[in-house]
């Protein structure tokens, strides 16, 4: 027992230099600084949307870099009749997982600014029968 108490102990140690290691490098980067003034994103994810978008300036505006994260939704038509599905998923996973934990994190806030339902009139977290309140924070 007191053998894996050690070992714990150890990677405990290194995942605590390693966390500071990952924010200082985000803290002396003006990109990931400025991505960490998004609700929900640290110098994680700052640092993940960095390596992954790179430079910005290569995409037009939000759609493009959306449709590059495959956040955009499949669209099919034919005729008269246009049917939007799920998202694409086409493009960087990373991103993709980037952005949707932060948004998970920033509706779990107690201070989010969304009011009333869900856009698809589910309950949010927290809220309804069975509520325990909103999720643990990061």
């Amino acid at each position: 027992m007191r053998r894996l108490e050690r070992l714990y102990r150890a990677v405990h140690a290194d995942a605590l230099a390693a966390d500071a290691e990952v924010k200082t490098y985000a803290a002396g980067d003006p990109i990931a600084c400025a991505l960490a003034t998004i609700t929900g994103v640290g110098p994680v994810l700052g640092l993940t949307l960095r390596a992954e978008i790179g430079d910005a300036t290569r995409f037009p505006g939000g759609p493009a870099l959306a449709s590059y994260a495959g956040l955009v939704p499949r669209v099919e038509s034919s005729g008269e009749h246009v049917y939007h599905g799920r998202i694409t998923r086409q493009g960087s996973p990373w991103i993709r997982w980037a952005v949707v934990d932060a948004a998970r994190y920033a509706t779990r806030r107690p201070d989010a600014r969304a009011v009333g339902p869900s856009p698809r009139g589910h309950e949010r977290p927290g809220e309804g029968a069975g509520g325990d309140g909103p999720g643990v924070m990061r």
